[in-house]
């Protein structure tokens, strides 16, 4: 059905915004997960210097710990957010399974 602006109208709720921000926060956690995992690897080679007795200064140390915590907080928020897109977009979609007029609620008992 045309509402006149070119446009075909559906009662369906759009779900493709909520989608597609729950790719990019899920992306952008796998994104730091990967830098994390590399200065894990920078974290190893520091600890392993101070064991041999190698120096490292204590400015190299806070900085390594500085950078940690950014990247799990950075971690953590983008995987909130992504949990709540997606949350959102689970409700849409079922909702829109509703509009589409499909009763599931004894359907879905017997899985």
């Amino acid at each position: 059905m045309d509402i006149g602006n070119g446009k075909a109208y559906s009662p369906l709720l759009d779900n493709e915004s909520k989608a597609k921000w729950t790719v990019r926060f899920f992306g952008m956690a796998c994104v730091l997960l990967v830098f994390e995992i590399y200065h894990y690897t920078a974290q190893i080679d520091l600890l392993e210097r101070i064991i041999i007795g190698r120096e490292a200064s204590l400015g190299e140390i806070a900085a390594n710990e500085r950078i940690q915590i950014a990247l799990l907080f950075g971690v953590l928020v983008s995987l909130v957010m992504a949990t709540v897109f997606f949350l959102m977009w689970f409700h849409s979609v079922y909702l829109n399974l509703k509009l589409a007029g499909l009763n599931l609620t004894d359907e879905w008992n017997k899985l």
